[in-house]
Order: C-alpha cells, then structure tokens, then sequence
C-alpha cells in the first residue's frame, strides 16, 4: 500500500481546525488581559477617590486622571481605545457612597471570533469620613 502524501494531506485537513484554535487561544486571552487591566484601573481609580477628602479634592477629576494613568500603565492607550470613565457622589456625609465606571470599547485582534464590542467595570465605595 503506497501512503505517500498522507501526511500532507492530513495536514492540509487539520490546519484550519488548528488555526481556529489558536486564533481563540490570541483572541480571548487579548480580551481577559484587556478585561483584567480595565478591573484593575477602575478598582485603584475609585479607591483613591474614596480616600479624599470631599472639601479639598476634585474627586472626579482626581479618579478619571488615577483610572486613565492605570489603563496607560498597564499598556492600554485610551486615545485609541476610547475609555469612558464616569464617577458619581451619592448621599450625604457620612455615609456618601462613590459609584466608579469605565467602559472601553474592544478592538479585536482577527476578528475571527465572536467576542464583545465594549468591556466594562463598575465599582462602589463608600468615602472614608476624614
């Protein structure tokens, strides 16, 4: 029996199947890190907006400046990306809560795969009474 070319054509059926593999294994693991590095920023931004003092700080501005240096440091532009980071006060001393958002928008390395066009955090904490 002559098998010559077998494992050519072995290949040749599989190759596909592979790529779909690894394409999932790139593009699902770019939006987990994407994810992760938007709960990381919006989590430290609106902690450090929590400890402010509501009469001496800008606390929005304070926590979109923290979010949006975390996001750069952790390698995500938000020129390019377009983040939203919203931040809100609610109630009145000494129990004013800080309710933090960030949205991004995902670009997709192959667009291959199904994945979400947006990713978000959202987080609320309570403002340390100073």
């Amino acid at each position: 029996m002559n098998r010559r070319g077998s494992a050519t054509l072995e290949f040749a059926l599989l190759l596909p199947v592979l790529l779909m593999f690894f394409y999932g294994i790139f593009e699902y693991g770019w939006m987990f890190f994407h994810r992760t590095a938007l709960q990381e920023a919006g989590r430290q931004g609106c902690r450090h907006g929590a400890t402010l003092n509501t009469a001496d700080h800008d606390i929005e501005a304070e926590v979109v400046d923290v979010t949006e240096g975390m996001l750069e440091a952790l390698g995500i532009d938000c020129g390019r990306a377009e983040c939203n980071v919203t931040v809100e006060l609610e109630g009145e001393s000494p129990t004013q809560r800080l309710r933090c958002s960030v949205v991004m928008n995902h670009q997709p390395i192959t667009n291959a795969l199904p994945v979400p066009e947006t990713l978000a955090a959202g987080y609320l904490y309570y403002i340390e009474v100073q």
